[in-house]
């Protein structure tokens, strides 16, 4: 009794009162309003109420190797209208406390026992809050999902409910079947899960509607309330050999009339028609449609959204996917979405980017058209020297910034390579997945080499500012063949910091890919060796990503 008083403390409630114990056979249920707990034939169910109703089992054991019994479970009534269920064996026992008016429940689990968790699972999504989510599909391989990532959502079978598991001090990792509807939780340590339902008609949908290339079709399904959904569109093939295509994950932009623009679009790019909203950003290497948009009569008008360079295709014959994890903004309509439930540290490292392309000034696209040439053309080259000079200025910083940026993505994959031969050299079992990362990792230096000749150094771009002003203070040469000079140094500019921007967008599409590919190494490997390495690439990998610029594409 007092293991179960201190376990209902830990969890930030206080015992009320205890009812008495039942056996196995018996019945025992405790309800919140939203969803309830009920204890029969020595398995917990948790039920949400209303008319769409969904229920997950729990089926506590022992990880004691030998002289287990059966659970008993222990109604709990505690301070704050929260109540709880303690299922007991021996010296093992389970902790659940449900909201206190959400359909949602925490589970605290002691270091000698778990649970399986039985679901009607159709699709688990990984979240990346700055790469691509990872889905799931039920393949008949089983795997280790992590428990550094910030939650697990379950897409329910029938498209109406959506089930999180959001990770409170986990360290132990979470068993998926491969046809994503047993779960074990074996935790080596005191370990804290949230289990949240959110449920609704048309929840999350596997979009069918034919979509094509060239234009937005209207689908046969909108939102159901308001959040930042994402569609999950089948890749065909990839810019680079990283690992087997997945999906490409975009927001569902909101149209606002009045200010022609969209809403919720990703960070980085910018609207080049407001007619057909055509963007732009960097590494797409020329304008693209939006490809998912919600307009104001509630009509989602979608289409795939095509690369300018033709290096992704899409997997016609298999379903988008539509789903939502976070608000975006909108007020909470129906509870039950993950990102509500994570502390504000978890919410603060899985949403919030540092954009560190604050202060390094104009792109150079517009300090040489705008500035630069223009002080040429009006035959003002000496007359505003220092007006010249301080645009010079801002051009180095800008190009010395985003080489900086791209030597730190090189660096890193430089580092990620060679830990990966280090794991390889010291275990020999994870020399094929690691050798295979090792290829991956290359990539990043075999674009890098094939941009050079056009992207140049910092130290070229600066001996081209010298050329410029020397021709300035050059008396021999008038203002018309200043204004050449000018525009050639435009010109040759404009190349370095396009060729860096598009750079820097592949160096960050590379990482992005590695890192899916490390969690999916991760979940599937049977190597410890490997699955460590893993970790590091993808953890790391993190920092990298948070980090971002403005010139650096999607």
């Amino acid at each position: 009794m007092a293991d179960t008083v201190q376990i209902l403390k830990k969890l930030g409630v206080f015992l009320a009162i205890f009812t008495v114990c039942v056996t196995q056979a018996e019945l025992i249920s405790i309800s919140n309003g939203a969803a309830s707990l009920e204890w029969r034939d020595g398995a917990l169910f948790f039920k949400t109420a209303g008319e769409i109703s969904q229920t997950l089992v729990f089926r506590p054991f022992s990880t004691r190797q030998e002289g287990s019994t059966a659970f008993t479970a222990t109604k709990a009534v505690v301070s704050g209208r929260r109540s709880a269920m303690v299922l007991r064996e021996e010296d093992s026992s389970l902790t659940f406390v449900l909201d206190t008016d959400k359909p949602a429940v925490r589970a605290s689990l002691p270091w000698n026992a778990g649970f399986t968790l039985e679901t009607a699972t159709a699709l688990v999504v990984l979240p990346d809050g700055f790469g691509e989510d990872t889905i799931l599909e039920p393949n008949g391989s089983g795997g280790l999902v992590p428990a550094f990532l910030p939650f697990i959502m379950a897409l329910q079978k029938g498209e109406k409910s959506s089930l999180s598991c959001i990770p409170f001090k986990g360290t132990g990792d979470i068993r998926l079947s491969g046809d994503l509807t047993t779960w074990e939780f074996r935790p080596p340590m005191l370990e804290e899960y949230t289990f949240a339902f959110h449920t609704g008609e048309g929840v999350w949908h596997q979009l069918t509607t034919p979509l094509n290339d060239k234009t937005r079709t209207e689908v046969e399904w909108i939102p159901p309330f308001k959040a930042r959904y994402r569609a999950a569109y089948p890749l065909a093939t990839l810019p680079v050999p990283i690992g087997t295509p997945r999906h490409h994950i975009w927001d569902v932009a909101i149209e606002n009339p009045k200010s022609k623009t969209l809403m919720n679009r990703p960070p980085r790019m910018s609207i080049t028609d407001k007619e057909t909203y055509s963007l732009w950003c960097s590494g797409f290497e020329g304008t693209f449609a939006y490809p998912a948009i919600l307009t104001p009569e509630g009509k989602l008008m979608m289409r795939y959204p095509v690369h300018p360079g033709n290096k992704l295709s899409y997997q016609a014959d298999r379903p988008i996917y539509l789903y939502a994890y976070d608000l975006g903004g909108f007020e909470e309509t129906v509870p039950g979405l993950p990102v509500n439930y994570l502390s504000a540290a978890a919410k603060a490292n899985m949403t919030n980017v540092r954009n560190s392309s604050v202060g390094i000034g104009p792109a150079t696209c517009h300090l040489t058209s705008d500035v630069i040439e223009k002080i040429f053309y009006r035959s003002e080259g000496r007359s505003k020297r220092q007006e010249l000079v301080s645009a010079l200025q801002q051009v180095q910083l800008f190009v010395e910034s985003i080489r900086a940026r791209i030597e730190s993505y090189r660096a890193w994959a430089a580092k990620m390579a060679a830990q990966c031969e280090h794991t390889a050299r010291q275990d020999e079992a994870s020399a094929a997945e690691m050798q295979k990362f090792a290829k991956y990792f290359a990539e990043m230096e075999t674009r890098y080499q094939e941009a050079c000749p056009r992207m140049k150094t910092p130290v070229q771009a600066l001996e081209y500012q010298k050329a410029l002003l020397a021709a300035v203070d050059n008396p021999a040469l008038d203002d018309e063949e200043l204004e050449d000079r000018g525009k050639q140094f435009g010109k040759d500019i404009r190349s370095i910091g396009g060729t860096q921007d598009t750079f820097a967008a592949h160096a960050r599409h590379i990482v992005k890919l590695i890192r899916q590919q490390a969690l999916l190494g991760y979940i599937y490997t049977t190597n410890e060796a490997a699955r460590e390495m893993y970790t590091e690439i993808y953890c790391s990998s993190s920092a990298l990503l948070q980090d971002y610029y403005d010139h650096e594409g999607k």
